[in-house]
């Protein structure tokens, strides 16, 4: 997409996982060139007063702050163009949620979801499988 600004890398991100994540199919102006009707909106449509990626990069390289084409490598620092929790074919929201509790949360019986709790300690069987959870603390909102 942005050559220098976006690494074509995926191992520290991942790509099988049922969380999707991809880039936004719309670029805020600040990003990219806008549409042509965008300048017909302006006084004098030969103006081009959007900065084009390297530019927007260019602004914060000159403060000092670094770009960081691989945000996803243990290293989330500078400026980076960043995915969004969206699925790439259709853009809809991609969330933990739909990936591992709404599939089996009607179907596992021993299955519970406990929300605004902390976790003391995971207990694991002799063969080192998850079989519970000691909770130490929930917050509830009174409405349960």
């Amino acid at each position: 997409m942005f050559p220098g600004v976006i690494s074509s890398d995926l191992s520290p991100h991942g790509i099988d996982g049922p969380v999707g994540s991809s880039f936004s199919n719309y670029q805020y102006p600040v990003i990219s060139k806008p549409h042509s009707s965008f300048y017909s909106l302006l006084p004098d449509p030969t103006i081009n007063l959007t900065p084009q990626p390297e530019n927007f990069f260019a602004g914060w390289n000159s403060v000092g702050v670094s770009t960081n084409p691989q945000p996803n490598n243990d290293k989330a620092i500078g400026a980076f163009y960043s995915t969004i929790s969206a699925y790439a074919k259709n853009q809809s929201r991609s969330t933990a949620s739909d990936a591992y509790y709404r599939p089996i949360a009607g179907v596992r019986r021993n299955f519970h979801l406990l929300t605004g709790c902390l976790v003391a300690k995971i207990n694991f069987s002799k063969g080192r499988r998850a079989v519970g959870v000691d909770v130490s603390i929930c917050l509830t909102s009174g409405d349960d």
